[in-house]
């Protein structure tokens, strides 16, 4: 198993058996440029190590394997080397059932040091989706997802014009995904997977805490995942799997109201 950061994938891939040895400095396969700023408001980069997406004007989400990996949050960015608008980090809180053997309730709470202002800012934060929205069957097996990321462009491939991109995916069963051959029963409640049976498209290495969306009837984005893990990247039949917001919703939404 690799997770979807810069370091730890050999470590991680111990943990559950995968022999998998590919340089862990891979992100976004099969994207594209990402050219309208008013997309993506809610897309940040922490560090330069992972992504993140703001949900209120305090909180960034992301995943708890990033924690101890960056040092503050820059949005308002389609590129690595803007200036942005940059924020202090006050926490990292991460999800008090995160395991980082199985990657189970792989989410991070970041808080930050001072409130972001969206009218000076342009900066917004995304909709999250809870478990009434997969409920109603926004995020079932066939839908389409994209998912953003400031990481390299494929296998061994450096995202050296450090432009954020992105890539539909479709999202797939965890009964799919848990198949001998792909995951083969690691996929728990708490993941999504999305990609395809062949491979070609998907994220990786760099691109973790990343959001990935759906847009509802308002063709407004709804984060269903949160960038978490994969063997490889893109590899036929090892899908790219993600932290479902659903499945975090009440945690999120509890831990930013009472702090």
């Amino acid at each position: 198993m690799k997770n979807k950061k810069m370091v730890s994938a050999l470590v991680l891939s111990s943990f559950l058996g995968f022999s998998n040895t590919t340089s862990a400095s891979d992100k976004i396969v099969g994207g594209v440029r990402v050219t309208d700023r008013t997309e993506t408001p809610y897309m940040v980069s922490l560090s330069g190590s992972c992504g993140g997406s703001i949900i209120s004007n305090q909180w960034v989400l992301t995943a708890a394997h990033c924690a101890g990996y960056f040092s503050d949050v820059k949005g308002g960015i389609l590129n690595l080397k803007e200036q942005g608008v940059t924020f202090r980090i006050k926490r990292v809180i991460k999800h008090p059932k995160y395991n980082r053997t199985t990657m189970s309730n792989d989410f991070a709470l970041v808080e930050l040091a001072e409130k972001i202002d969206f009218n000076k800012t342009k900066l917004a934060p995304v909709k999250l989706a809870s478990e009434t929205f997969e409920s109603e069957g926004h995020q079932g097996a066939g839908t389409d997802a994209t998912v953003y990321g400031f990481g390299n462009i494929g296998e061994n491939r450096d995202n050296y014009k450090e432009d954020l991109n992105k890539v539909v995916v479709p999202i797939v069963s965890n009964e799919e995904a848990n198949r001998p051959g792909s995951y083969d029963g690691a996929i728990d409640e708490t993941m999504i997977a999305a990609g395809y049976a062949g491979g070609g498209k998907d994220s990786c290495q760099g691109d973790s805490g990343g959001p990935l969306v759906v847009f509802d009837h308002e063709n407004s984005p709804v984060q269903i995942g949160v960038v978490s893990w994969g063997e490889g990247c893109a590899a036929p039949n090892k899908y790219g799997i993600y932290s479902k917001v659903s499945a975090g919703f009440d945690w999120i939404k509890k831990t930013i109201s009472t702090r």
